[in-house]
């Protein structure tokens, strides 16, 4: 076997236990589908996974709403309910921040598109 053959299957063995070994359940860390709320407007993030903890610590809440998107169907709480869901507000004329925040939202809605529990709402 040559060099470059045995540093291949080298290569390919790391890759593959290392793989393995990043894809493995962690014991002793919250749950994988955790994720942090943000209830501070410096983005603090809060880790919480006790249901009644999660009800006394955040109090920030969305108020309700409900908006017309560009296929006329009404948008509303219950449109995102048990979505993981991303809100933008942007302005459509806007030449210094909104592009760059436009171009990372696209990213972020390629990366999720066909993922049924992620709505991305943008707001103009």
């Amino acid at each position: 076997m040559s060099g470059i053959q045995s540093l291949f299957r080298i290569s390919l063995s790391i890759a593959t236990a290392t793989t393995f070994l990043a894809c493995q359940k962690q014991t002793g860390t919250l749950a994988a589908e955790a994720v942090p709320y943000y209830n501070t407007p410096d983005f603090t993030p809060i880790w919480l996974t006790n249901t009644s903890e999660i009800d006394q610590k955040i109090t920030h809440h969305i108020a309700d709403f409900s908006f017309q998107n560009q296929a006329g169907e009404v948008v509303s709480p219950e449109t995102v309910a048990e979505k993981v869901h991303v809100a933008n507000f942007f302005f459509t004329s806007c030449p210094t921040v909104c592009p760059k925040m436009t171009n990372l939202l696209r990213a972020v809605q390629d990366t999720f598109r066909t993922e049924p529990n992620v709505a991305i709402l943008s707001f103009s």
